[in-house]
């Protein structure tokens, strides 16, 4: 994770880089353990098997995620996160876990 050291932005900025940065490693732990399967069942899966990793692997950042997503809003005073996998935190574009895009 990158240093957060010297970080002169808001607290929505500081939110949203923290989302990216555990989108980024959560994408990048997807990846590496679905990439060999072959066949949708094989995928499907690997799929299930990462994430359940993922998230016994790191459960703070796990439960982290969930508060802003179930409590963290934006300046306008509406969720940062709206369930649609649509991040308003996150900068428009930007690779979710499931491999859509977060802004999009």
């Amino acid at each position: 994770m990158p240093s957060l050291v010297g970080f002169t932005h808001g607290k929505s900025e500081l939110i949203a880089a923290l989302v990216q940065e555990a989108y980024a490693d959560i994408t990048r732990h997807m990846t590496e353990h679905t990439r060999a399967a072959t066949g949708p069942r094989e995928a499907l899966h690997a799929y299930i098997r990462a994430l359940v990793g993922y998230i016994a692997e790191h459960p703070k950042r796990m439960r982290t995620l969930m508060s802003v997503f179930l409590d963290h809003r934006a300046e306008d005073g509406g969720r940062s996160y709206d369930g649609g996998r649509r991040a308003r935190c996150g900068r428009p574009g930007a690779a979710s876990p499931g491999g859509g895009a977060a802004g999009g």
